[in-house]
């Protein structure tokens, strides 16, 4: 039953400026051999105990045992990490950045690294390779690392004469001369914090969802969990995302703590004066407050100075917008099978996406939907040259192509559309000569300022940031902005992941991404990345060159290797031709994409 008693006319009026805008849960993909988790995802409490500086006897152990004691609550981070370290050094560990607890996130490549014993201290020497992650902020934030940090950290490890003979106070192995910033490791992360997604609206033009992965330490309980994204939000969005996504109005607070039962949440906020007064205004945040809550499932009632309450369940607030990643209609999947776009088998018919006439020479394609509507983008060549034109159709299946760039290129990646915008003017990005390139149905391809030559893009499926692999080998992921038809990127981040060099992308859900490229190793290697770099698994590779990924939630990506697509997670298998209707035994099945 609904439950709202404020504010459904501009719920409303939101729903009809966002709808068309999603993509749903995901449909089952048959895979072959095991299938993996690709990020940990973890949304309760592990439950797990720091290890104490008396756990272990073993140096390296010690070490990897230090890199935990900065988990947990913010506040004590500080004298957890200092009770390992040798009283007479504890003043090495410094508080930076004014008096903000700051932890440097690092990734170790051993899981316990070998303790090198010194005759003439009686102590050990650990020295450990790390790859600086990013830092963790207070607000669950993380940003990149601090600028010359190092790639390695020497510990000395042993044991410190005891002021009283036999006093147990100083027993056990201690940590002297630190390194003087506070560090964790990633394995630290994943164990004992969750990752808590927050919501921000977009800009003004078709407005959509924007996640904002967050951590959050198991210690905290429950009822104060509330107070804590409150926090977040209040505090405004991360410097990456700036400029693509709207902060609440500035000055605004929470008042105290959120009061916070299983079936009731108050969130009292001070806003000045007239800020939060439309109630369109108020159902956003709601909206907002309540995707950012997504285990509370009682009435949020959103208090403001002397304004009457807006209150409503939690659950219709969800109903009314959902993340990209929750709504619209089931993928389908397709290849290119001898230079012709074809649907792959599956759970619902696929429909042919291109006009018979048209549907030649192809060598990669992108569509989306939005309700009827198709737009459609081929990456084709003219039988007497190798180099690529695009070509662009918009309208009913099967699309005609109705434009062709003029301006031909040497190479093309595949083309990717942005869900949210203007279905009657789709805008899609495609990587052509090394340069992005923004393109709409005239086919006119335009030159992305801001960012530099790369060799594949993905395009999140809010339609709002970009995941790209540079033509230095590195990952990255940026804002957009389409506000007044005008399309900018905002600062890059890279990602620091264990790929010598990254050269495919795409994302596979709201906060991660599949990548590819060259592994430490110079061997093919297939990850799946948090859209922080905090987390990464390993999946195992199709055979070859991986030339291109395409991911869906779920688990679901599609692979292209040495020019035969695949499928699968975990372990992929080659996608065969009586998985194609029509496609001729033995023929070459390139280029794979999803539909949604």
């Amino acid at each position: 039953m609904n439950r709202r008693r404020t504010g459904l006319a501009a719920g409303t009026v939101l729903l009809a400026l966002i709808a068309g805008c999603g993509i749903p849960d995901g449909t089952e993909v048959q895979v072959d051999g095991p299938v993996a988790t690709p990020l940990s995802g973890r949304s309760g409490a592990s439950g797990a105990e720091l290890p104490t500086r008396l756990s272990t006897v073993d140096p390296g152990q010690f070490v990897v045992n230090y890199l935990k004691q900065a988990a947990g609550e913010t506040g004590g981070a500080y004298e957890r990490a200092r009770g390992f370290i040798a009283p007479e050094d504890r003043e090495l560990l410094r508080v930076r950045q004014g008096n903000e607890v700051t932890i440097n996130i690092v990734r170790i490549a051993e899981t316990v690294p070998v303790a090198v014993p010194d005759v003439v201290t009686n102590r050990s020497r650990v020295t450990l390779p790390v790859q600086q992650v990013g830092v963790l902020h207070a607000d669950g934030s993380i940003t990149p690392p601090l600028p010359a940090a190092p790639s390695s950290y020497t510990f000395t490890v042993g044991q410190r004469p005891s002021a009283v003979p036999g006093g147990r106070e100083d027993s056990g192995l201690w940590l002297f001369r630190p390194p003087d910033t506070l560090l964790m490791s990633t394995d630290a992360l994943r164990r004992y914090y969750r990752s808590q997604t927050i919501y921000w609206w977009s800009g003004v033009d078709r407005p959509v969802l924007v996640p904002d992965r967050r951590y959050l330490a198991d210690v905290v309980p429950v009822e104060r969990r509330a107070t804590e994204v409150l926090g977040w939000l209040t505090g405004g969005p991360p410097d990456w995302l700036t400029g693509t996504v709207r902060p609440l109005p500035d000055g605004t607070k929470v008042v105290g703590n959120v009061p916070q039962t299983e079936d009731r949440l108050e969130v009292p906020l001070s806003a000045p004066a007239g800020s939060l007064d439309d109630p369109a205004e108020l159902d956003r945040l709601a909206v907002q407050l309540a995707w950012s809550l997504p285990d509370f499932h009682g009435d949020i009632e959103l208090k403001i100075r002397n304004q009457t309450p807006t209150t409503g369940d939690a659950d219709d607030f969800r109903q009314q917008v959902k993340p990209a990643d929750r709504a619209g209609d089931p993928p389908q999947r397709y290849v290119v099978n001898g230079g012709t776009v074809r649907p792959m088998t599956g759970a619902e018919p696929a429909p042919e996406l291109v006009n018979n006439q048209q549907n030649r020479n192809v060598v990669a394609a992108g569509a989306t939907r939005n309700q009827g509507t198709f737009a459609v983008a081929l990456v084709t060549t003219n039988g007497s040259t190798s180099r690529r034109r695009l070509q662009v159709g918009v309208g009913l299946v099967p699309v005609t192509m109705s434009r062709t760039s003029t301006e031909a290129f040497a190479s093309m990646g595949r083309p990717v559309w942005l869900k949210g915008t203007d279905p009657a003017a789709p805008v899609g990005l495609v990587v052509a000569d090394g340069k992005l390139r923004r393109f709409d149905p005239t086919a006119v391809l335009t030159k992305v300022a801001g960012v530099p030559d790369m060799t594949a893009v993905g395009v999140s499926f809010d339609g709002r940031r970009i995941a790209y692999t540079a033509a230095d080998g590195g990952l990255y992921v940026a804002a957009l902005s389409t506000d007044g038809g005008t399309l900018t990127v905002g600062p890059p981040r890279r990602l620091a992941i264990s790929l010598r060099k990254a050269t495919a992308v795409d994302w596979m859900s709201e906060d991660s991404l599949v990548v590819a490229g060259q592994g430490a190793d110079g061997q093919t290697a297939v990850y799946a990345v948090a859209v922080d770099g905090t987390e990464e698994n390993p999946l195992t590779p199709p055979g070859g060159k991986v030339t291109q990924v395409v991911g869906y939630p779920n688990n679901q990506v599609m692979a292209e290797a040495n020019g035969a697509a695949s499928m699968g997670f975990g372990q992929f298998r080659r996608v065969e031709p009586y998985e194609v209707p029509g496609a001729a035994a033995g023929s070459s099945l390139t280029a794979p994409f999803f539909l949604y």
